[in-house]
């Protein structure tokens, strides 16, 4: 039968549970010991007492029929008043031991108590009847109860009662004592035991930590540190263990495995350099051409195109990932932030009406002075025809946000789709068709955004003074014939 392997941990877990075991042992053994020990103390102290309760009322009794002796003997009246006067303390004090004893009475003891109480309630009454006399009729009258008193043979049969009892009870006593004894005995071996296993677990964890983890770790350490350094070692030890440490030991082999690799990436990784300084150099042409080309342009026509893919290479690498997304992301936001031309004036359109105010904030650390960020409330990145359009608008240090609809700058509203594109060629055509007299949804949409152009480059200070501005632009050919300037120009 092939025994299960158990990891370090749950070795661990086992030995911690026995010691806590061990532990609650101990403490139950502890608290069962002191709870009897505490039982028979109380009940040898009761023992002890009533043992002392029976001493009192034998002394008292005779005490008793010594000064009622003393009564009789008396010569005067006077001296047989003090015997008095002592019989009466006397016979408090035994009603008080009585009363004590029959408080800590022993069920066993009920009859003994009942019969020896009757007895010594003879000579109490029979003492108080002496000094009864003594009071009413004189020293004479009480001196006849002398030959009446038959206190002397009650008190030889108290007496031996009493004895008896006081070995009874000095038994008990003895008995409890033993008992206590006893209880510590065990007491001690029943710890001694469980202390002894405890020593014996926690020898066990030390051992077992020692041999199954520090042991193995320190060789597992030094393994690794010498193939961090270069140094193949070998096989890495330990590897066929089925717990923690085997697979610290296995997961060192892959580390090694990876390292003996290190040189033929290493020689992967210096080519792909070499390759990407030679790509970076004719890029670096590249933009350099177009830089100029773009310079030019500006310079004659004050129009230009910026592809950010030109002036930014690294954006040209995410390209195909941003159109494999197929949809907006961070680099939406980023574009106008990183116009290469570093204008102090823009009007820029975003999807999310929330994101304008970070937007605005992060336009007037760069430095730009002047800027809008619209966004439809349909969605579009751009001022729309179909629904109201949020702004928030910088103006040197101060940014306020407001909304406008088309009818806010003398547009009618159109739908969306009445200025849906389509392909390159389609789109082409809507543009001319727009700079040479065209009317309809797509130049209010022109006019509307120019508008909001105009007032950011501060050339107008309203949207209905920008649209007519703009629409001037279109209806005297001045915009048909910038572009046909720049595509004879390109």
């Amino acid at each position: 039968m092939k025994l299960p392997r158990f990891s370090i941990a749950a070795k661990l877990y086992a030995i911690f549970a026995l010691l806590a075991t061990v532990t609650v042992g101990l403490a139950a053994v502890a608290a069962v010991t002191a709870y009897r020990h505490a039982a028979l103390t109380a009940e040898f102290g009761a023992i002890f007492r009533v043992g002392q309760h029976i001493g009192r009322i034998n002394g008292g009794v005779y005490a008793l029929i010594m000064e009622t002796r003393g009564i009789y003997l008396a010569e005067t009246a006077e001296d047989a008043q003090d015997h008095a006067a002592a019989i009466a303390k006397f016979n408090e004090r035994v009603s008080d031991a009585l009363k004590n004893w029959q408080q800590a009475l022993h069920p066993d003891d009920v009859d003994r108590f009942r019969e020896i109480s009757g007895r010594v309630r003879i000579i109490q009454d029979s003492s108080r009847e002496v000094v009864r006399r003594l009071k009413d009729a004189g020293l004479a009258s009480a001196r006849q109860m002398a030959s009446f008193d038959g206190n002397g043979s009650v008190h030889g049969v108290l007496t031996n009662d009493l004895q008896a009892l006081s070995r009874l009870y000095s038994q008990r006593a003895d008995a409890t004592y033993a008992k206590i004894n006893d209880g510590i005995v065990v007491a001690a071996r029943w710890m001694s035991l469980l202390a002894v296993i405890a020593v014996l677990l926690a020898a066990a964890g030390v051992y077992l930590i020692w041999r199954a983890v520090a042991r193995p770790l320190a060789r597992i350490t030094g393994i690794t540190e010498a193939i961090a350094a270069g140094r193949d070692q070998g096989e890495v030890p330990f590897r066929n263990r089925r717990d923690e440490v085997g697979a610290l030991a296995r997961s060192i082999a892959v580390f090694r495995d990876a390292m003996r690799r290190n040189d033929e990436l290493n020689r992967t990784v210096v080519e792909d350099a070499t390759e990407r300084a030679r790509r970076q150099e004719e890029m670096s042409v590249e933009v350099g051409r177009f830089g100029a080309e773009v310079e030019a342009t500006l310079a004659e026509l004050g129009i230009c195109f910026l592809f950010a893919q030109k002036h930014h290479p690294a954006l040209a690498r995410i390209a195909p990932i941003r159109k494999a997304l197929g949809r907006r992301t961070i680099f939406n936001l980023l574009g106008p932030l990183a116009n290469p031309a570093l204008v102090t004036r823009q009007l820029v359109g975003i999807a999310r009406a929330d994101d304008a105010p970070l937007y605005a904030e992060a336009m007037r650390r760069i430095g730009i002075s002047r800027a809008m960020i619209v966004s439809g409330e349909d969605g579009m990145d751009e001022l729309s025809l179909s629904a109201r359009n949020s702004i928030t608008d910088l103006d040197g240090q101060q940014i306020r946000s407001f909304g406008i609809a088309a009818q806010d700058a003398g547009l009618s509203a159109q739908p969306a789709e009445s200025i849906r594109g389509g392909d390159a060629a389609y789109n082409a055509a809507a543009l001319r068709a727009l700079l040479t007299g065209a009317t309809g949804a797509y130049r209010d949409a022109v006019l509307f955004n120019a508008a909001g152009a105009l007032i950011v480059a501060g050339i107008v200070q309203d949207w209905r003074q920008g649209v007519e501005q703009a629409a001037a632009t279109l209806d005297n050919g001045q915009a048909n014939t910038l572009l046909h300037r720049w595509i004879n120009y390109i």
